[in-house]
């Protein structure tokens, strides 16, 4: 029986990754700025004509082209080639690039990255888009253009939700609460002549120091640091748009390693307190670490408002209150078996 309970667990644990895949997928919305022409293949070593349509040009500012590359596999690898920004005339509509494609170890497609700035500089942009992929030829003819998918990459613009410091203040404090409760039994215990290193002791030190730990954590507001410089490193290392592969799978490593965790700590019977609370820190574990990776389809998700909160803020909010009923529970627990048998070892369980 407890076989087949593990199958089933597992296998819905499959299906479930399978889903937060799918959902997690960046949603590829098409460019309505502009229009993109370019041969259907490239040659290593050729020039690379692209042709832009402004549909309507903004005054004031220049266009810029810069090719990536990507693997056969359709890997991002980065930068490959610039052409120098044209400055945009309301008059004109059509602008001509010609970018180089040199060779590369695995090179197997290039892609076009356009972007609107003022200065004609990536790290003014005001919009940018993203051509299809683009497959490469070792050699042949050069083919003319034509038109090529584009996806505009403007509404990747993070959404931000700052957490409100009041409840950030009260989710520390409940997390600092808990942490005192925990180690308080772990005292209690010692005091009554248990043996200080015993599983039971063992799981209330590693409890308290969780729960501190995280107390510190949501008062130091680390996570919105954190974030926002993983974002500008991001931004100035030009990695900012081909992450969202290598974040999908980081987000859903950690939400199946924090399920299974959670599923491993619960899996005996009865389930106790100190069992409830190891499966909230390993749900609070997972939730800051999803949105440490910043990845926009979790972060909308965790920005949207509850009651005025953040949605993130209220999950964790809810952990910690439960995770302190927990170590209420324990405690009350702990004090009823110290009374019931004085200077004799407690049978409350853990």
């Amino acid at each position: 029986m407890k076989i087949l309970r593990l199958v089933v667990l597992t296998l819905a644990l499959l299906v479930l990754s399978a889903l937060a895949w799918v959902a997690l997928a960046p949603p590829r919305a098409p460019a309505t700025w502009l229009r993109v022409e370019a041969p259907p293949a490239v040659i290593v070593g050729q020039s690379v004509p692209v042709r832009i349509h402004l549909d309507t040009p903004p005054a004031a500012t220049r266009l810029g082209v810069d090719l990536h590359w990507a693997t056969a596999r359709r890997k991002p690898r980065g930068f490959l080639s610039h052409s120098p920004a044209q400055r945009v005339d309301a008059r004109r509509s059509t602008y001509t690039f010609e970018l180089s494609a040199p060779s590369r170890d695995e090179i197997g497609h290039v892609y076009a990255v356009i972007f609107l700035s003022p200065s004609g500089d990536w790290e003014d942009r005001s919009a940018v888009a993203t051509s299809a992929l683009i497959p490469v030829r070792i050699a042949g003819a050069r083919e003319p253009v034509g038109p090529i998918p584009v996806y505009d990459s403007a509404r990747d613009a993070a959404p931000v939700a700052a957490p409100v410091p009041a409840g950030r203040r009260a989710i520390a404090g409940l997390w600092l609460l808990s942490g005192l409760h925990f180690w308080r039994r772990h005292r209690r215990g010692s005091q009554r002549g248990r043996e200080g290193t015993g599983p039971r002791q063992s799981r209330s030190v590693g409890l308290a120091v969780a729960c501190l730990a995280a107390g510190v954590w949501e008062l130091s507001n680390a996570e919105s640091s954190l974030v926002h410089a993983a974002r500008s490193a991001a931004l100035e290392s030009l990695f900012y748009f081909e992450r969202s592969g290598p974040q999908r799978a980081a987000a859903l490593a950690l939400l199946a390693i924090a399920a299974g965790l959670i599923v491993w700590t619960l899996r005996r019977s009865p389930v106790h307190a100190t069992d409830f609370a190891q499966a909230g820190l390993w749900l609070y574990a997972g939730l800051s670490l999803v949105s440490l990776l910043s990845l926009h389809q979790t972060d909308r998700l965790l920005a949207s408002t509850l009651v005025s909160f953040p949605v993130a803020q209220v999950v964790k909010f809810a952990i910690a209150v439960a995770i302190f009923a927990c170590a209420l529970a324990v405690s009350r627990r702990e004090t009823r078996a110290g009374h019931g048998a004085p200077g004799g070892p407690s049978r409350a369980k853990a």
